[in-house]
């Protein structure tokens, strides 16, 4: 069911970006002839609400699928499978934008955050246009490595990449070491060739994926058939299991402890404090700024990247317990 959803959702990408904003664009319109904003707010909230319950359930059911490349037997290719993600948040993101150019803001005589709310979110289009309109994802050919990112597309051989450094998972990045940088080609704009976070296919199976055909060129010629499809799925049950990512100011001996109630308690702990003090540190902001300042806003911004990195900080700590303790 959530695959055919996501291809569905995939395959009429365009079509529904183009309707919904069409339908976003004759509300702005409706609202300059007239109408009443309020019930105009009623049809861009729904496809808001909509892109919500989408996402959530393509997340969720993508949690308990069984990790898988597509077959594309004509081009001997394997590609990650499509995800409706992207029509999902482009939908939701334009309902957005369209609810809030019903009640424009006063740029003259407005507050600072009412100034810089809507264009905010209508540049915010500009970190994924172009996956937005033509898709993302991985694909694999016995010749080398494509990949379709956000604002641009990398392209590899596999002769590029550093044998003695394989691809890894870092901090929810798929991290690529090149030996011959000379033979990456990128397209786009600020387009990073040495990180990729694309596809529907998580990315440890995609990273462990280049590993066994940078370790074993000898199976690429298997890419692109069903068998090639079996017998790289068993090269990556079969492969052991890498240590987890320490951070940089961690030394050997605290990457290689085991896990322990103990320790996942004192992790969590400073995990709380932290947001704690984020939370502080949020409310002084507003008492000695205001609500409605520059600084407050500004802490806002930036405060939601630190809380989600918190947060972050402690799923993946969680996350490395239940991977322990089940060894």
């Amino acid at each position: 069911m959530i695959m055919n959803l996501n291809a569905a959702l995939d395959r009429n990408r365009r079509l529904l970006l183009i309707t919904m904003a069409l339908v976003a664009a004759t509300a702005d319109v409706a609202r300059l002839r007239g109408f009443d904003p309020d019930h105009l707010a009623v049809v861009l909230a729904v496809p808001v609400g909509l892109a919500i319950v989408l996402w959530l359930v393509i997340i969720f059911g993508d949690r308990r699928r069984e990790p898988s490349f597509l077959v594309i037997e004509a081009d001997h290719a394997f590609r990650t499978r499509p995800s409706g993600t992207l029509a999902v948040v482009g939908v939701g993101h334009l309902a957005t934008l369209g609810l809030l150019l019903l009640y424009p803001p006063d740029f003259a005589h407005g507050s600072f955050q009412d100034r810089f709310l809507l264009p905010t979110v209508a540049a915010g289009f500009l970190l994924y246009w172009r996956t937005l309109w033509s898709g993302d994802g991985i694909t694999l050919t016995p010749a080398g490595v494509h990949a379709d990112k956000a604002r641009g597309t990398v392209t590899f051989p596999w002769e590029a990449l550093d044998q003695a450094k394989p691809p890894v998972v870092e901090s929810n990045e798929l991290e690529i070491a090149y030996r011959r940088p000379e033979l990456v080609k990128a397209t786009g704009l600020l387009v990073f060739r040495e990180w990729l976070t694309i596809g529907s296919v998580p990315l440890p199976t995609i990273a462990a994926a280049l590993r066994h055909y940078l370790a074993h060129p000898e199976d690429r010629a298997g890419i692109g058939t069903t068998a090639g499809h079996e017998r790289l799925f068993r090269a990556i049950a079969d492969e052991p299991p890498l240590p987890p990512p320490g951070d940089d100011d961690e030394d050997d001996d605290e990457e290689v402890k085991p896990w322990t109630r103990a320790r996942l308690a004192k992790r969590l702990t400073v995990v709380a404090l932290a947001l704690v003090a984020f939370c502080a540190a949020g409310a002084w902001v507003e008492n000695a700024a205001g609500d409605e300042s520059a600084s407050n806003f500004a802490f806002r911004i930036v405060g939601g990247a630190v809380a989600a990195t918190i947060v972050g900080h402690g799923l993946r700590v969680i996350k490395e317990y239940r991977r322990d303790r089940k060894r």
